[in-house]
């Protein structure tokens, strides 16, 4: 009887992580504030600022309204499906191959969630045509197992900034 009531959480929150199978909810960015991938990949807390999570293509300074080439890449050793979602705090996204953007937010989508080992996704982002101080990117990223539940995915978290 124990087990069954320790596990009804569980069952009542798995189809959370199932709901969203193409891609994570656009809310769901980690902006202070706003929930992450953590809220429906909940087993483990969420890994942050490992180098298992990079972005790369920031310049050391950001030059209004200048598009900028990134590189998004997750390593995680036994990944069979992996998916991100990215917010700046400004400027707007432009998709590459397997990513939508809304604004000033990109995802992967599902079309380029089978990906072992490695995931690696390219896409552009225009920096405001006011100059900024400092921009920040919210990065979340599941390394996932492929059973279409909440159990068994690595999130990996990260703040990323340029000035």
């Amino acid at each position: 009887m124990l087990c069954a009531m320790m596990l009804a959480p569980a069952i009542v929150l798995a189809p959370a992580a199932g709901a969203h199978p193409g891609a994570a909810p656009w809310e769901a960015d980690g902006k202070p504030g706003r929930q992450s991938c953590e809220a429906c990949h909940f087993e483990a807390a969420p890994v942050k600022g490992s180098v298992a999570l990079s972005l790369a293509g920031l310049p050391a300074k950001i030059e209004p309204g200048h598009v900028y080439e990134l590189t998004l890449t997750l390593r995680h050793a036994g990944m069979k499906v992996a998916g991100f979602l990215v917010s700046a705090m400004g400027g707007t996204f432009a998709g590459g191959e397997g990513v939508e953007v809304e604004g000033a937010a990109a995802r992967s989508t599902l079309a380029r969630a089978k990906q072992a080992d490695v995931a690696i996704w390219r896409f552009s982002w225009r920096a405001p045509e006011k100059t900024l101080r400092e921009a920040a990117f919210f990065v979340s990223a599941n390394a996932g197992n492929d059973d279409q539940s909440p159990f068994g995915d690595t999130i990996y978290m990260d703040v990323v900034t340029a000035k």
